[in-house]
């Protein structure tokens, strides 16, 4: 197993083909937390200039996260404590989360929802009346692929019932399902399963797959969009997993560049190549500076632990 603290972006020793299942499941965690921590203080801007992007990487501010990691946390250990998807129970630990910081960043319909929830509502009913369309259920969803130790179908099945707890327009699932996918597909490569979108969103899916190789984040930003829906920022996290480059550092740079909703679509693309490359890939500076470094690790291998099995076919 690779020690993330030993871990060198520069010399890519968590590759695909020498991370172990362990650091594979540890790196989706951690590259959705270093992404969601990097991504924060840009977030909302048009697009980032260069020495906007080089203090958000700087390696030496503390790397704080926001909802998207603290509702990844919750889901995770949701997962872990009743050793499935419970809906009722995670509605719950949703709720508790916002409730004991609710300064992390929440959105007010999400606040608003999670309170409700604390207070005795039914997460059926408000969910369905929000029809949110937003990225919140795909932002959070990488335990999914982590505790199905990458099998495609269950992985897919725990997206879509997760996401119905707080978001039921069907873009909103569908964007959950599609991130996903793209993170056990980075746990298990060569993994069998269907995947099965919407039209709108499989239209922006194969946008983002016919962008020429050099596009940057700017044509990223203007032909796929960057806000918080889900039908924008769900495909720019795949357009940015895509046209980066491959390593951590690259990836992280043109996610921040895009500008927008820069927090979840790093955090999301972070994910991707964390458990592609594994922990080790990811700059040991960033590691070291990143809140809650120690309960991302232990909480990962419980993942890895409940699912009976390491994600490798």
């Amino acid at each position: 197993m690779v020690d993330p603290g030993q871990a060198s972006g520069a010399e890519e020793r968590g590759s695909r083909d020498s991370a172990s299942d362990a650091d594979r499941a540890r790196g989706a965690l951690l590259g959705a937390a270093i992404g969601d921590a990097l991504g924060q203080p840009l977030e909302g801007h048009r697009a980032p200039g260069q020495r906007d992007i080089e203090i958000a990487m700087s390696h030496e501010r503390d790397l704080r996260w926001t909802d998207d990691t603290a509702l990844t946390i919750a889901f995770a250990e949701s997962l872990v404590e009743v050793g499935g998807l419970d809906e009722d129970q995670l509605a719950l630990a949703f709720a508790r989360t916002w409730r004991a910081e609710p300064w992390r960043g929440y959105g007010p319909r999400a606040a608003a929802l999670f309170e409700s929830v604390a207070d005795g509502g039914s997460w059926h009913e408000l969910a369905r009346t929000t029809r949110s369309w937003g990225n919140g259920a795909a932002m959070r969803v990488a335990p999914a692929a982590v505790f199905a130790a990458g099998n495609i179908t269950r992985t897919l099945d725990l997206a879509r019932r997760s996401a119905l707890v707080t978001h039921t327009h069907p873009l909103a699932v569908d964007g959950a399902v599609v991130q996903a996918f793209a993170v056990a597909s980075a746990l298990r490569p060569g993994a069998a399963g269907a995947l099965a979108v919407s039209r709108r969103m499989q239209e922006q899916l194969d946008r983002v797959d016919s962008m020429p190789v050099a596009a940057t984040p700017d044509d990223v930003a203007l032909e796929i969009g960057h806000g918080v829906d889900a039908l924008s920022s769900v495909p720019a996290a795949r357009a940015v997993v895509r046209l980066a480059g491959g390593s951590m550092e690259t990836t992280m740079r043109f996610a921040l560049a895009l500008g927008g909703d820069t927090d979840t679509i790093a955090s999301m693309a972070g994910a991707v190549v964390g458990a592609r490359l594994g922990a080790g890939a990811i700059p040991k500076a960033w590691l070291d500076r990143l809140e809650g470094l120690g309960r991302l690790i232990r909480l990962a291998d419980k993942l890895v632990a409940a699912n009976g099995h390491g994600v490798s076919p």
